[in-house]
């Protein structure tokens, strides 16, 4: 009776810690908020601008660096951001140093800050429960 006791309590135990670690993760994407407009000041004064749109963990992409316009889809997986396009897709690895600013650290070793652009509106977005 009581090994049954201590499953049931292992269970519990481990139910609990995949829902919790799940929230965290709901609300690290929540606060990373990827879908917008995100702008990078390179080293030479040229700007690149990558735009994200769909939910919060994939979706569509454009980089516009320069004249130049790359597109492809999206994904995070934990802290990877992948960029997919149809040559075919690159990790990079995503940091966010505090909400609206990120780092992506790219293939061939170089690391980019990037600062969320805002909107020109002054509408903040409410969150209801359902």
């Amino acid at each position: 009776m009581s090994s049954l006791l201590l499953v049931v309590l292992m269970c519990f135990v481990a139910w609990f810690w995949v829902k919790n670690a799940r929230m965290q993760r709901e609300r690290w994407l929540s606060r990373l908020a990827l879908p917008g407009v995100w702008v990078c000041r390179l080293p030479d004064k040229a700007t690149t601008r990558l735009e994200f749109s769909g939910t919060t963990h994939e979706g569509r992409y454009a980089e516009y660096e320069g004249d130049d316009i790359i597109e492809g889809n999206w994904r995070l997986e934990a802290h990877t951001l992948t960029l997919e396009r149809a040559v075919g897709g690159f990790p990079l690895e995503l940091r966010m140093f505090e909400e609206g600013k990120i780092g992506l650290d790219r293939p061939d070793g170089t690391q980019r800050i990037y600062f969320k652009k805002q909107t020109g509106n002054n509408v903040v977005e409410m969150r209801f429960r359902k």
